[in-house]
């Protein structure tokens, strides 16, 4: 399979900026086992990005471009790939909320123009952007695939080690394969691969990592599916056992698709409510919680208690305990928790609380230091502390994660303890 990259933007041919885009891609894809048969600057010209697509089609399968994909009227990807392909741009304003809840979060208003942001290409697939705003996108004309994707460098990454590796990693299987999904939660994607490298040398599969949570994705023959996977449930959870001296929460799919789902499902077949009370997060885990359909039917309500006043007036946070123990602490969170399971009756509440950064709050703990409650009718409350690392959206999307872990864990049998993490 052959494939194209295209770097966009005059800032690129002016030597303003160095293209360091074009060889991080053509590492990745030749990592894949894709060749690149070229590397092409081009500035923000219709007609010379036009001719560009026009070559890369002819002479490749997978044309990436990088850059133009910004709010601004140079920004002009988006228009050409409209040209090029033929395929309609539909605008989404499920997108245009992530981009304004970005804003909101910096706490800037979203400018007008990056409305344009939210125009993706009808039944295309998107990449949603975890670190800025502009969603990237893949579409198919005629057999071959277009995936275009942000310049700034930090976005094109994240984008493509994540949503695109597994996209190619699917596009290169071969047909009569079909995807089985391992879900590993809490262990390290080295430790993982690790395991799995060992135990099934000879199968063919991937690993996709994100926030605490490792995918392996194998890719087994449709005709012996059913005894191959068999197979993989018995041995993998034998090897964690074997290497690593414990059993992580495995869950078994057959596609992979978002937590939300996974802890709704679990929550609904076992008949459970849920309630979260949130502090650092500030409705991060609600988001997260809500994104599957029919979450109504297990998750009760939220209180977002971002303030010290709001802990003690909305959940009812003794107020001797803050003043004590300070409100990032296991003491404060643990009775958040208890709380708010109280306030909705819910059968299972978790509360969240941290310091997410740039500096330190009263507690005078370290920036990433986070506290995970979770509190059961019929099991008591566990609570653990974790250190979580990157920038403060990072720190508290991490945060929300490792909340829907310690969820699952709790649901499996599993995580009953206090402990570090």
């Amino acid at each position: 399979m052959k494939s194209f990259i295209i770097g966009i933007g005059t800032e690129l041919i002016r030597g303003f900026i160095l293209d360091t885009n074009g060889n991080y891609i053509a590492k990745f894809l030749n990592s894949l086992g894709v060749d690149v048969v070229g590397i092409v600057i081009v500035g923000d010209d219709k007609k010379m990005l036009m001719k560009t697509l026009s070559f890369a089609y002819e002479n490749s399968d997978i044309i990436i471009t990088t850059g133009g994909l910004g709010p601004t009227k140079d920004d002009i990807t988006r228009e050409c790939i409209y040209e090029f392909t033929g395929i309609n741009f539909v605008f989404s304003e499920e997108i245009l909320e992530e981009i304004k809840r970005k804003f909101l979060a910096v706490h800037k208003e979203m400018p007008v123009s990056n409305q344009k942001q939210a125009f993706i290409p009808e039944n295309g697939i998107v990449i949603k952007n975890r670190v800025g705003s502009a969603p990237g996108f893949i579409i198919n004309k005629d057999g071959k695939t277009i995936i275009s994707l942000p310049g700034v460098p930090s976005e094109m990454m994240d984008m493509l080690e994540n949503e695109v590796k597994l996209y190619m990693t699917g596009l290169l299987s071969n047909q009569n394969e079909k995807e089985f999904i391992v879900r590993i939660l809490g262990v390290p994607e080295s430790r993982v691969d690790e395991v799995v490298a060992e135990a099934f040398s000879g199968k063919k599969y991937g690993t996709i990592a994100d926030y605490g949570i490792v995918d392996v994705i194998f890719y087994l023959d449709r005709s012996n599916y059913e005894e191959e996977v068999r197979e993989i449930k018995e041995q993998i959870i034998e090897e964690f056992k074997k290497t690593l001296g414990t059993v992580p929460t495995a869950l078994f799919l057959e596609e992979r698709n978002d937590i939300s789902v996974n802890l709704r499902d679990i929550f609904i077949s076992k008949g459970f409510t849920l309630s979260v009370a949130e502090s650092m997060t500030g409705g991060y885990l609600s988001q997260i919680i809500t994104k599957a359909p029919n979450a109504s039917k297990y998750f009760l309500g939220s209180i977002v208690s971002y303030s010290e006043v709001a802990k003690e007036k909305a959940l009812g946070v003794n107020r001797g305990n803050l003043q004590k123990y300070f409100a990032t602490s296991p003491e404060v969170t643990k009775e958040m928790a208890e709380n708010a399971l109280k306030i909705f009756d819910s059968d299972i509440s978790v509360a969240i609380t941290g310091i997410a950064g740039p500096e330190t709050d009263s507690s005078k703990r370290e920036v990433g230091t986070t506290f995970i409650s979770v509190s059961s009718k019929n099991s008591g409350t566990i609570t653990r502390e974790f250190r979580l690392f990157g920038n403060r959206e990072k720190i508290r999307f991490s945060a929300a994660m490792r909340a829907i872990t310690m969820l699952i864990e709790f649901l499996s049998g599993r995580g009953t303890e206090n402990e570090k993490g």
